[in-house]
């Protein structure tokens, strides 16, 4: 069975759908509403991916939540650079974790932002099984992230508060990250004509 995804508008074989309901599985061929089907994905899917055999269908992607958590994670030996950057992209795929890059910075080290600290112990615990990648966690003091949207001229020239940093999530769109609520209401006082979203922008 061949289908297409929205999103990349590439086409894709389904090997083996399944059907799931408790323990049973059932090899299909089609599907109705309501059923719970399993894929066997090889990468090129992510979260909110729509596949569909005639025209497409159009949902508003699935919003990323606020971590609550940050760490900048450093891997010392580049020869495994590259496996941590598929490792990265793979892992933002599954919404293991989110990613930030700190806009200021002309060396990229990515900052992971995660909804409570077990999910860097799981990151960890992936790079090193999966990718053979031994990753550094240095905890950041930042405790809230929001995404900023408005006119593109306040968005090039608005000023966080001293302590709080710029920077672009996996879809580069900018995010503040802040180390406390103090800091995100000095910030939006001081700059009234953008918003600053507790939940990613569709």
């Amino acid at each position: 069975m061949k289908v297409h995804c929205v999103r990349t508008g590439e086409v894709i074989r389904l090997t083996y759908p399944q059907r799931l309901f408790a323990q049973e599985r059932e090899t299909v061929d089609e599907a109705f509403p309501g059923d719970v089907v399993g894929l066997v994905n090889s990468g090129e899917l992510v979260l909110g991916d729509t596949l569909v055999e005639g025209a497409d269908v159009h949902y508003d992607p699935i919003p990323l939540f606020p971590p609550e958590h940050f760490a900048r994670v450093m891997v010392d030996d580049p020869s495994r650079r590259k496996q941590f950057n598929k490792a990265l992209e793979q892992l933002q795929r599954e919404g293991a974790i989110q990613v930030f890059w700190m806009a200021d910075e002309h060396v990229r080290t990515p900052v992971m932002g995660a909804v409570g600290r077990l999910q860097f112990e799981v990151v960890e615990h992936r790079l090193k099984t999966d990718y053979g990648v031994e990753a550094r966690f240095e905890p950041l003091s930042y405790r809230l992230a929001r995404w900023v949207v408005g006119p593109e001229e306040l968005l090039e020239g608005f000023d966080p508060s001293r302590l709080a940093r710029r920077a672009l999530d996996c879809c580069d769109r900018p995010v503040v990250l802040f180390p406390s609520e103090w800091d995100l209401n000095y910030t939006a006082e001081k700059n009234p004509g953008l918003e600053f979203l507790a939940v990613s922008p569709r």
